[in-house]
This record gives C-alpha cells, structure tokens and sequence, in this order.
C-alpha cells in the first residue's frame, strides 16, 4: 500500500511541474510577444479596403500585415492605381479600413474617435506631398513657421528653430521668397522642413519625388534620410521609384491587393 501511494505522489508530483513549465513556457512566450509588439510604433494586422464603384463592390487591399519600428524608414512600392495612397491614408487614420486593426504605439487608430486621431496627426505625425502643397501667400520661412502655429507651438526659440531648419535644408538664403519664386526641388526642401518643424514621431510621404527630376529626386531623398536620422523620425513613404528601396530599412511592393516584402 505504501508503495503505490509513493508511486501516486511522484506521479502527481510529476503533473504538476509539467503544468508548471508549460504554463511557464506560456507567460514567457506572451511577455516575449508583448514586447515585440510594443517594439513596432505602426502595426497593420489583416487590412482590407473595398470601394463600392457602380454597385461593385471592389477590394482595393487585401490582407495587408506589416510592422515598422521606431526610428526606421518603410517603403511602399507600385504603380499607379495599386492602392499605395489608400493603405498610407489608412495607416495615418486619414480613411477607415474595411476590415482589420491600425495599431499606433499599442493604440488601435481606426477605433479612436476622429477627435482623437486628428490630435494624434497634429502633434505625432508630419506629412509630405507629392504637389508640395505649400501656402502661395506665405514666405518659405511663413510656411513652416505656419505649422508650429497651427500646433500652438509657437515660443520664444521658434523662429530659431525655422531658421535652422531651412539652413538644414539648404534654404537659408531663400526664407523670404515665396513659392512661386522657388523651383520645384526647393518647394519640396520647405514641404520637408514643414513636416519635421514641430518634431513629429512618424513622417507619412506620399510621391515626395513623383513631381521632380532624377536629380532633385535624389537630394529628396538624402535629405529625407539625414532629417529622419538626426531626428529618430519613423518614416512611411509610397513611390512608384524603385530608388527609394536602398534609403528603406524595409521595403514591400504591392502584387495584386497584396504586399510582398522585398527588402
């Protein structure tokens, strides 16, 4: 008798350190998980977006899983039509998805109020255009000032700040010139100097090169990388230039609805 109770006890005993590791195993899996995932500043899980045009209804993006982490730069790549402007005005909390989660520093975007997003965009994210989209009324320098103003940002040091940051960018000299004094390449240098002014966390860049020529296109682009580095700035550009993968920590090219990683 007192040998099967032996027996039973080292049994018994034996369940309950297999319990315990696994459930040990569990809690390290899901810290590790946790931590992964607080690691990503943007997160897309299974996004989808349909357009009803003419009673169809028809799937523009399908499935799209992507993570980018702080501090890196992520670049979106097809052509015309693939859907590049829709996911980056989804990811920015710009427009709804149709299905699946934006997850923004652990917060899912598409379910904040639209009060709360756009306090998100004005302070946390900056955003470059393709057609610049500067004010022709206001002078280089106005314009980027413009955005601090906008923020309630605006202290003693600001006009320090833009200073600096157009001699960053090579305009110093061009302050007071407005944009139809300036040429296509140096509107895009004021665009930039725009979206970093008030320090944002992530830099949505929408064909930041799709109006310039090669040559201006590359000066973009290398500005666009020191800014970010210097910064800490996250960055998510669209392009159709196939240029943009080797200043990318990562880069995806739109097959179908789909995303495919290729860097």
């Amino acid at each position: 008798m007192a040998k099967i109770f032996r027996v039973f006890l080292l049994s018994f005993c034996v369940v309950i350190c297999s319990i315990f590791l696994m459930l040990l195993f569990s809690l390290v899996q899901a810290e590790d998980n946790i931590s992964k995932s607080m690691d990503n500043i943007l997160e897309a899980k299974n996004l989808g977006k349909n357009f009803l045009v003419e009673n169809n209804n028809e799937c523009i993006l399908k499935e799209i899983n992507i993570q980018i982490k702080a501090s890196q730069w992520m670049s979106l790549l097809g052509p015309s039509g693939s859907g590049k402007s829709t996911l980056l005005n989804i990811l920015s909390g710009l427009m709804m998805p149709s299905s699946g989660q934006v997850f923004y520093e652990s917060q899912i975007l598409n379910s904040l109020s639209d009060d709360k997003k756009s306090e998100i965009r004005s302070s946390d994210f900056g955003f470059v255009f393709q057609f610049f989209e500067l004010v022709e009324h206001l002078t280089a320098f106005e314009n980027i000032r413009f955005m601090l103003e906008l923020n309630s940002l605006v202290d003693q040091d600001s006009d320090d700040k833009v200073k600096a940051l157009l001699e960053s960018v090579g305009l110093g000299h061009r302050k007071n010139h407005f944009p139809r004094q300036l040429s296509g390449g140096e509107k895009q240098r004021v665009a930039l100097a725009r979206a970093f002014i008030h320090d944002p966390i992530l830099i949505f860049a929408d064909e930041p090169t799709g109006n310039l020529d090669e040559k201006n296109s590359e000066k973009i682009l290398e500005l666009l990388k020191s800014l970010s580095q210097n910064n800490k700035t996250t960055i998510v550009s669209v392009s159709h230039d196939r240029n943009f993968i080797q200043y990318s920590n990562q880069a995806y090219e739109f097959k179908g609805y789909c995303l495919e990683q290729i860097k």
